[in-house]
């Protein structure tokens, strides 16, 4: 059904082609996101991204502005700009995300290395498979201090 609806929407975007981005978690769920690429580059919707990580989303339009909350911090995406904000770090996204049909479109090899950052799942890319792996940290620790005694 993804792939249908997403054929659909590609048809208007002269250049694009639907693809299928493939989200395999450790715990044996896996996941379809509807994705579009052109030349190689593979772009998901970032609400959806979001979504499986329970990230909650501020959308300011007159900004083109996207904040993207994930467990110990922010992302922040501005359309047509390939920087973005990881908690306190600027990162840079190398292709641009970009807005079509009121959707901002995330480059995933891009953003993958700061998610895993972020969240305490391991996140790895395979391009070749068009497979983003999510591995359950077994043991996380949020914070430590360490005193002399």
């Amino acid at each position: 059904m993804i792939a249908f609806v997403m054929t659909l929407f590609t048809l208007a975007i002269p250049g694009w082609a639907s693809a299928v981005v493939t989200v395999d978690f450790s715990r044996g769920e896996i996941r379809e996101l509807a994705s579009l690429e052109r030349e190689g580059a593979v772009y998901v919707m970032a609400a959806e991204l979001a979504g499986l990580f329970s990230g909650k989303l501020s959308w300011s339009p007159e900004k083109r502005k996207l904040v993207v909350n994930l467990g110990e911090g922010d992302i922040v995406f501005m359309a047509d700009n390939p920087y973005a904000m990881a908690g306190q770090t600027d990162i840079n996204l190398i292709l641009s995300p970009f807005l079509e049909n009121g959707n901002l479109y995330v480059w995933l090899p891009g953003l993958a290395p700061w998610l895993d950052t972020l969240l305490p799942e391991r996140l790895t890319w395979d391009a070749e498979k068009r497979t983003l792996y999510v591995k359950s940290s077994d043991t996380l620790i949020r914070r430590f201090s360490v005193e002399e005694k």
